[in-house]
């Protein structure tokens, strides 16, 4: 058979297409073969939608049409029946390989209508879970005072039997490659519900990832070569690097700590030397005041002393200087009575009179002089 002009075509007018073949491989088919238009899909322009074609396994593409991400809270909303269809598809997710990623996706949205319509429904879908079932993780969802420590939450999830969980439906167990997933899941599920609801920084995170979910995969790299091998067989090297930044973040910031530490100790130290020296010379001060008290003291009790012996010489002194002088002033009154009555005699006797006034005016005068000595 010769050459034929395809579709009335001369061979050499009929445009090329380009293809690829089952393997991938690309091609240039014959001159005149025109490839058929690929259909295009059908946009998604609902929550709802997106998250039917996400567990039906139709689409891993998770972003709306960007003419419909701004859209009113009532044209997205899941209705009643939408959202009980919805939770019996994402119910055959046993492993919550799909919720996992659809939270890890709602984590990186700026929508905040959209984020609050995905977290909602991965929320009921997690309750649903049976490695949710326990009373510990049922306090979860509730706003209570009394809900456990986020390390003790954790610790329930990753020890729990994922062999023996109990299914809603009538089930074939998890097989140990789907048990492990279904834990490392779980638990990647609930760091990120917590960083949708509480904001949980990435640090914190990454402790809780390190204190309960790797440290099984550590113990068992025993030796070097263990370790070796883990190292050289890793994939993600984001993840790595990104681990490694944080941990060198956190010796950073430990090693400020620690320096702030130090520095507040050697602060702490040296100010309590400087209370200690304070405290030494305020015992020594208290001690010299002491021994001026004491010296004060037995002074003062002297003079106590002293003053009583002088008080009881001064008023045995006033007593005596008391009973000369009244017997002064009654000898020499007596004088001068008399001489008052020998000048009313009659004829009066006058001398009589000036030698009494005499004896008494010499007698008070020697008085005065005693007086003037004494004091």
């Amino acid at each position: 058979m010769g050459k034929s002009n395809l579709i009335g075509l001369n061979p050499k007018q009929a445009p090329i297409v380009v293809g690829t073949d089952v393997q991938g491989k690309s091609f240039k088919p014959a001159r005149g073969i025109i490839a058929p238009k690929r259909k295009m899909p059908t946009p998604i322009e609902s929550v709802g939608q997106r998250l039917n074609a996400f567990y039906g396994g139709r689409s891993k593409k998770l972003m709306l049409a960007k003419k419909k991400r701004g859209a009113t809270q009532g044209v997205l909303a899941l209705s009643e029946s939408e959202n009980k269809d919805l939770l019996a598809m994402a119910s055959h997710d046993r492993t919550l390989n799909k919720t996992r990623e659809l939270m890890l996706f709602c984590a990186g949205l700026s929508e905040k209508v959209i984020v609050g319509q995905i977290k909602n429904f991965c929320g009921q879908v997690l309750q649903r879970h049976p490695a949710f079932a326990r009373d510990l993780l049922r306090n979860i969802w509730e706003k209570s005072s009394e809900m456990a420590t986020e390390d003790s939450l954790f610790e329930n999830l990753v020890s729990n039997n994922y062999a023996t969980l109990p299914w809603r439906e009538k089930a074939n167990p998890l097989t140990k490659k789907e048990q492990e997933q279904c834990r490392v899941n779980a638990f990647h599920c609930l760091l990120l519900w917590f960083q949708l609801t509480r904001g949980m920084q990435v640090e914190r995170i990454l402790q809780l990832l390190q204190c309960h979910l790797w440290k099984s995969s550590v113990r068992q790299q025993k030796t070097d070569l263990d370790k070796l091998r883990a190292l050289m067989n890793t994939k993600d090297f984001s993840a790595v690097q990104i681990v490694s930044v944080l941990l060198e973040n956190q010796i950073y910031i430990a090693n400020n700590n620690a320096t702030i530490a130090l520095q507040e100790k050697e602060s702490a130290v040296s100010h309590a030397e400087n209370m200690s020296k304070n405290l030494t010379e305020a015992e020594q001060s208290l001690k010299e005041l002491k021994t001026k008290v004491v010296c004060l003291e037995e002074k003062s009790k002297q003079e106590r002393k002293t003053h009583a012996t002088e008080t009881a010489h001064m008023k045995d002194n006033y007593e005596q200087l008391r009973g000369r002088v009244l017997r002064r002033l009654k000898e020499e009154l007596s004088l001068l009575e008399e001489g008052l009555y020998a000048l009313q005699r009659d004829p009066p006797k006058v001398h009589v009179m000036v030698d009494h006034a005499d004896r008494a005016i010499g007698s008070l005068k020697r008085e005065m002089e005693k007086l003037r000595e004494s004091l």
